[in-house]
């Protein structure tokens, strides 16, 4: 839900357990998102050296609430010493999940004074540590997902973490449990260009402060100013929550394993008789992991594998028809009498260096994430399938909270 005040925007869920604020005026934002009356973020947004992105003027917004999603517009320009910055942002909030999308244009004349930024964040109060989902790039090499304790504050801030390229995602966990999630999106190549400076350009950093954990997003920082290229920049990001235990039970009743020809159809013959052989609640197993995959359809796991010809037998969610294939198989199932729900399994996000999933032509790949896919076709399953299907995600015992929620 989307609510216009005097002084704010107001998102929302039915449940009012979450509650954003946006600013009137300005494309910054999160300025405050609130979970179960607990302050899990403040004071979002970017800047261009010392200029904050909350000084934009507007000139057009839009507020709307379309297909399960609230969506707020902003259309706009930063002033920067004689010339600006041409920003529009797109938040869009389903249930306990933000997408972001920036599109920046830099005007003739505009120097970047080392340091630029998308989507830093505060993070206020105590926290019990967080997870990191390590760069696509340390992954390659041999990086995996690790946990890191938060320390007391000992009166001197002090640094947690900091990495060059951005961290695919980051889970923050309070001492109850609640857990909020920062992830990049699916253009993990944008981010690594650095707008165009040399590679390995970019800051993320995790500071502890005496009021909570600072996040700092920099896709440049760089020791000199900087002039870009005149051309449109776009950057994409999320941001999900969860409370402690919050994770949906998966149903008891009947389950059933779907069957599946070589060519990814799925068998509704033989559901439907085990259907009406059942005396209980039926729901379809439908595991993603076993359609078959054309080669166009999977990931390539590296930028040597995609030099070499190397593929996976995983799906990636940045391609259309991947989305489309499983937007036919929802189809089908919703027609199933007596189907009272789909338990999915084997959608678990992944990176992949294949350039033409991302209309991209590069003789050594294009990194990205498959995040946002998976978000839009979650998104579309569940507003698709209200009163229609009950949709469960099963996943391994410490899901990311985007992952966990994907279809509630």
């Amino acid at each position: 839900m989307l609510n216009k005040t005097e002084q704010e925007f107001q998102i929302f869920d039915e449940s009012e357990k979450w509650l954003a604020i946006h600013p009137l005026a300005g494309s910054n934002g999160p300025v405050s998102l609130t979970y179960n009356n607990d302050l899990l973020v403040e004071n979002c947004g970017g800047y261009i050296g010392t200029v904050k992105e909350s000084g934009t003027v507007p000139k057009k917004i839009k507020d709307y609430h379309k297909a399960g999603t609230s969506v707020l517009e902003f259309d706009g320009f930063l002033p920067c010493g004689g010339t600006q910055a041409n920003y529009k942002q797109a938040y869009r909030y389903s249930n306990k999940r933000l997408k972001v999308t920036t599109d920046i244009q830099f005007q003739e004349g505009l120097e970047i004074p080392r340091h630029f930024s998308i989507g830093s964040l505060m993070l206020p109060g105590k926290w019990s540590n967080f997870t990191v989902t390590p760069p696509a790039s340390h992954q390659v090499h041999g990086s995996t997902v690790r946990t890191f304790e938060v320390p007391e504050h000992q009166g001197k801030d002090i640094m947690l973490g900091h990495w060059h390229r951005p961290p695919l995602s980051i889970v923050f966990k309070r001492p109850n449990g609640t857990a909020i999630e920062v992830g990049t999106g699916s253009d993990i190549w944008r981010w690594e260009e650095n707008i165009g400076y040399a590679p390995e350009s970019g800051s993320y950093k995790i500071l502890l402060t005496k009021d909570g954990l600072q996040f700092i997003r920099e896709p440049l920082a760089c020791c000199e100013n900087f002039t870009p290229e005149l051309r449109p920049y776009r950057f994409s990001w999320y941001i999900a929550w969860r409370e402690n235990g919050a994770n949906r039970k998966l149903p008891k009743h009947n389950k059933i394993d779907l069957k599946y020809s070589p060519k990814g159809e799925i068998d509704t013959n033989s559901l439907k008789e085990e259907i009406a052989n059942s005396n209980f609640y039926s729901y379809a197993v439908l595991d993603f992991s076993k359609l078959s995959w054309s080669q166009d359809q999977v990931k390539t796991l590296s930028e040597y594998d995609y030099i070499r010809g190397i593929k996976s037998n995983q799906a990636c969610w940045s391609v259309k028809s991947v989305i489309g294939q499983a937007k036919k198989i929802i189809r089908k199932l919703q027609n199933i009498e007596g189907l009272h729900g789909i338990i999915i399994r084997g959608i678990e996000p992944g990176y992949c260096y294949c350039p033409s999933h991302v209309n991209k032509k590069h003789e050594n790949g294009t990194a990205h994430w498959d995040i946002n896919g998976l978000f839009d076709f979650a998104t579309w399953a569940t507003n698709s399938c209200k009163d229609k299907l009950h949709l469960f995600v099963e996943t391994d015992d410490n899901p990311l909270p985007s992952i966990a929620g994907l279809f509630e």
